[in-house]
């Protein structure tokens, strides 16, 4: 029965710890996440964001991609900059925030035995909410629309074309980020 009511009591503390609403510190300047869940369809990104007001941030972005559709595929390496407007309270607290970015990078498209190199742009908006803990652990839920400028063709060494609709136009993006404030 003792161990019973010491689970209880470490559960309830835990429960209420995960819960409570955080009041940004004087000294939070900082915030560093990582999206897990993109790994799973072939996108992982990892943001910094630095506090510059009360409400906004902005930081570098990284980014690894890996798309295949039918016999074309795609492998990426991205690097941009990420800006966070948070919409109904501070940086690093629980908030509303929309987050527009912008990302360069290189792209090798594969088709059976072909395979070419070209430089890739995204520009995206999503808007999503952000939870943080008194510890500084945080999570976040967004969605929204991106673009990602590919040409159309590529071609490759032998003067072949690549076709990129695999990857290019408008495409949905989403978010769920965990992360820890500093």
């Amino acid at each position: 029965m003792k161990r019973w009511k010491c689970s209880a009591l470490t559960l309830t503390l835990l429960a209420a710890a995960l819960t409570s609403p955080r009041a940004a510190a004087q000294d939070d300047t900082g915030n560093v996440r990582i999206n897990p869940v993109g790994f799973l369809i072939g996108f992982l990104n990892a943001d910094l964001d630095f506090k510059l007001s009360e409400t906004f941030t902005l930081g570098p972005s990284l980014g690894l991609i890996n798309l295949s559709s039918g016999d074309t595929s795609l492998d990426a390496f991205a690097f941009g900059v990420r800006a966070n407007l948070f919409l109904n309270g501070t940086a690093f607290t629980n908030s509303w925030y929309f987050g527009p970015s912008v990302t360069f990078g290189w792209a090798k498209l594969k088709t059976n035995s072909d395979e070419a190199s070209t430089s890739l742009t995204s520009i995206k908006a999503i808007f999503g909410y952000q939870w943080v803990w008194p510890s500084g652990f945080n999570l976040a839920v967004a969605a929204g629309p991106q673009y990602l400028f590919l040409p159309k063709q590529v071609k490759n060494e032998a003067g072949n074309e690549i076709d990129t609709k695999v990857a290019r136009g408008i495409l949905p993006s989403g978010e769920f980020t965990v992360g820890f404030v500093f």
